[in-house]
């Protein structure tokens, strides 16, 4: 029978932080106002900036996608740290 390996506290803090979703705001190109996005994770927000890859974000009024400019996307990245 096999068993968990413990994480060790600093592990398990840092697995929860980065598993955490994290909130961030866009402004919506069809209405102008900004949106809080909750679709991402800590982990997953920084693979997308390392990567430079598309964030998308959403807003519910207008019921549209966008791509997060490149300014917004950069500054995510503080509240990846």
């Amino acid at each position: 029978m096999a068993t968990a390996t413990p994480l060790f506290a600093s592990q398990a803090k840092r697995e929860r932080r980065t598993s955490k979703p994290i909130n961030f705001v866009s402004i919506c190109p069809v209405c102008g106002q900004e949106r809080v996005q909750h679709a991402y994770t800590r982990r997953a927000l920084a693979r997308l900036i390392e990567k430079a890859q598309i964030i998308d974000a959403y807003c519910r009024t207008c019921d549209v996608v966008w791509g997060v400019s490149a300014p917004e996307r950069d500054g995510y990245w503080l509240k990846c740290d």
